[in-house]
């Protein structure tokens, strides 16, 4: 579903989700849990890539100017 939706700058394109749920049959009942659901996977990272991202924000050899 984020690929139909996807603007190619990391966010979204919120006007293409009435087409894709139309696409994919989604009922109009359940798409603000698609939603949510979409939006939970999108933003999940697992703990190891977490705490990666988090000592590279910390090191100041990482900083780029």
């Amino acid at each position: 579903m984020w690929n139909f939706i996807a603007n190619g700058a990391g966010g979204c394109d919120w006007g293409a989700l009435e087409l894709a749920i139309a696409h994919v049959g989604v009922a109009p009942a359940d798409v603000p849990a698609l939603v949510e659901r979409v939006l939970v996977i999108k933003a999940h990272r697992p703990p190891e890539r977490r705490e990666a991202e988090a000592s590279s924000r910390l090191d100041p050899s990482t900083l780029t100017e």
